[in-house]
Order: C-alpha cells, then structure tokens, then sequence
C-alpha cells in the first residue's frame, strides 16, 4: 500500500492500521453521530464500505442493537479481523470481500452507507461512489469520510493524540500521515467534484471540525 495506494493491504499493513489507527477514530464516533445526525430505522440496512478490522461496525452495532451490519474490504487480511472481532453479534453483522468497484450487493438494498478513509484507495473514485449510491435504497443516505490533503497540521496531531502511538514518535507519524494518507487523498475541491456526478437529490461536503477530514453527506 505504501508503493500503490490502491493495492491491498499487507499483511503487516492490516496488523498496524487494526493496532494502532482505526482505534484513534472510534473516539471521534460520537462527535461524528452528533454532527452529522446519523441515525438508521430501528431494523434498518447499513453497509461500510472499506470496514478494516470492523471497529466501527463494532460500535455501531452496540448503538443500534436492531440494525442489520454489512461491511465489505478488499484485503482478506483486514475481513479476517472483522469477522473474528464481531463474532459475538450473531449473523447480524456480515463482512464480505469485495472490491469498491464492485460491490457484492443488489441494488436499492442500504438504508445507509458509510466509508471511512478509504476512498483514497480507490482506483477509480467516481466509479466506487457510484457503486455506494446504487446500493442505497432510494431516500438513502451516503457518507463518505476522507483524511483531507489540505488539511491543517493542528488536527492531525488531535488524531494522534487519541493514537496508541507514543507521544515521542508523533512528529514521525504526523509526516507520514501527510505524505502517505493526506498526501494522496483529495481535497474538498476533488470531492464536490466527483459529487456532482453523482444521481443524488442533495448533498454537500465539508470539513469535520478538529479532524484532518472532510465529509461527502448526500442523499439518494
């Protein structure tokens, strides 16, 4: 991934992003809930596409207890750690292998779908979201959640600041964050407009206060 941000994930790869980042995002869920509203019927479809390791799925499902949980990645590495770590909620939460390109789901299936820094991996952005809309029911909601490669140094150190990182090698990993996560993201620019091509009613994208990101927020 550090040579071709679109390969898969390796196998060393899976074990740091599992180990010590996505458990620096799970702090920012409800700052993002309360933000965003982001809310589901009480037996509604949810799909996060680039799951990783299934944190997020994980906190989702203990918020809406009622609520159906897909997650698709393309490393089997990561759907391997998602499987075992979400095991306990009995066949309501399902992880699959598959490509944002093409997503193992009919059509019109989702109430919600959600992607989380993954984007940026994509070979080819406008055909994932495209992707990610037609799998929203009509109504749907899409999120999408990116690093931003404008984003200001003071928000990248609150997210490592959340990190299991030691605060000594920070400054080490803040360059990296900006040269390896943001560095070949988009911006908010790009976003709007690969979002304008989308067949969506509404939607909008902005920048998530204290967090080097931006949010596509659109509605099918």
């Amino acid at each position: 991934m550090w040579k071709d941000v679109s390969a898969p994930y390796s196998k060393f790869e899976s074990w740091f992003y599992d180990s010590y980042i996505a458990p620096a995002m799970v702090p920012f869920l409800d700052q993002l809930q309360e933000e965003l509203g982001i809310d589901l019927p009480e037996k509604g479809f949810l799909l996060d596409v680039g799951c990783g390791g299934g944190q997020i799925l994980g906190e989702i499902a203990e918020k809406f207890p009622l609520a159906n949980l897909f997650g698709a990645d393309l490393s089997e590495e990561q759907v391997e750690r998602a499987n075992h770590r979400l095991a306990s909620y009995k066949g309501r939460v399902q992880i699959r292998q598959g490509s944002a390109l093409n997503l193992p789901f009919p059509a019109d299936k989702f109430d919600l779908v959600l992607s989380n820094g993954s984007i940026k991996h994509w070979p080819d952005q406008g055909l994932g979201l495209s992707e990610c809309v037609r799998v929203l029911k009509p109504g749907g909601r899409l999120l999408i959640i990116e690093a931003d490669r404008g984003c200001r140094q003071s928000d990248v150190d609150r997210l490592f600041a959340h990190s299991r990182i030691p605060s000594l090698f920070r400054p080490l990993f803040r360059t990296l964050f900006l040269l390896k996560v943001s560095g070949p993201s988009l911006d908010m620019d790009d976003t709007r407009e690969l979002a304008g091509n989308l067949a969506l009613a509404e939607w909008s994208v902005s920048r998530i206060k204290n967090l080097p990101g931006w949010v596509l927020d659109g509605i099918k």
